[in-house]
């Protein structure tokens, strides 16, 4: 059998994660996506809605920094159910944008076992803006963590150093200013502006109304 390259590797381990996790707490109903590693500055995972297209087809994309994949591996895929969870609302459920995390979002990790928080820990802010999590011991995302198997661990780490992540937020907002907003072009890439949030930018190429990057 011929060796797997570091990529391929990398990327049969991040799908099976995704698999893993969609079947064990979305009942298989999350639609498929592309799943990515992007250094944003400030950022453990982003999820871009419609950021993909195939002819007509157009698609959501999850990311994770691959500079903090040294953390725990239960952070990791902590970050990466929570980015599901916005793909699951996205698709089905009250969509906030403008990187907002609410109600239905907190309700739903809160069903995994997975307690949003603004502090990395418990009594902090569960909705709004730079919302993290904290995972119960009997909830059912622990159950399914320790019962994963082996081959999902990612192989490959980032050498580069992991960031500070002051009050364990997922967003520290570092880039630019913390006020700003990134805006892309789902037809243009990678056509990007930034602005405050609620703006309705439009791209100067094709005149399409820009998206915004939801973070974490």
């Amino acid at each position: 059998m011929k060796k797997l390259t570091p990529t391929a590797g990398q990327y049969i381990s991040y799908q099976s994660a995704f698999d893993y996790w969609n079947m064990k707490l979305f009942e298989n109903t999350l639609p498929n996506c592309i799943l990515n590693f992007d250094r944003h500055r400030g950022a453990v995972g982003t999820f871009r809605w419609e950021s993909w297209k195939r002819k007509n087809s157009i698609i959501n994309e999850i990311s994770i920094n691959p500079d903090h994949l040294n953390r725990s591996f239960e952070k990791v895929m902590q970050t990466l159910v929570h980015e599901m969870t916005h793909l699951w609302q996205y698709s089905y459920g009250k969509f906030s944008r403008y990187n907002y995390h609410n109600k239905e979002f907190a309700a739903k990790m809160e069903t995994f076992g997975l307690i949003t928080t603004d502090t990395g820990k418990a009594g902090g802010v569960r909705t709004g803006r730079g919302i993290t999590q904290y995972s119960l011991k009997e909830g059912w995302f622990m159950s399914y963590f320790t019962a994963m198997p082996d081959n999902i661990k990612m192989p490959w780490q980032s050498t580069t150093p992991e960031e500070s992540e002051p009050n364990s937020r997922e967003i520290t907002r570092q880039s630019r200013n913390k006020n700003k907003i990134k805006y892309y072009c789902r037809n243009c890439p990678p056509i990007i502006a930034w602005g405050k949030s609620s703006l309705a930018l439009i791209c100067g190429l094709c005149s399409k109304p820009m998206l915004e990057v939801m973070e974490a």
